[in-house]
């Protein structure tokens, strides 16, 4: 990891906060702060697995190459709903591993 990428794939690259962590990392970024973009405009493209209201939004569980997210959206966006995930880099924290 240089110290502004990780390298989720060998094709998804996700630029995050200068960190002095060095080798495997995890990242970790809260559902709020994942942002929901049209289908081939993000980083991760994914498809929408499960849709719950949570009175003023929905949680959506976001089937992607590399799992499972959860992502929270004002929007409704119905269950097999084709999407595209970005993630701000201000927002992703960067942990060491062990």
């Amino acid at each position: 990891m240089d110290s502004n990428t990780v390298e989720l794939s060998p094709d998804k690259h996700l630029t995050v906060p200068a960190t002095d962590v060095s080798g495997p990392v995890v990242i970790t970024i809260r559902p709020d702060h994942i942002k929901i973009v049209p289908e081939g405009e993000g980083l991760l493209e994914g498809e929408v697995a499960v849709r719950t209201f949570l009175g003023k939004s929905y949680q959506y569980a976001v089937k992607t190459s590399l799992g499972t997210l959860l992502v929270n959206d004002v929007r409704n966006w119905e269950s097999g709903t084709k999407l595209s995930l970005d993630f701000p880099k201000e927002e992703v924290i960067v942990l060491e591993t062990h």
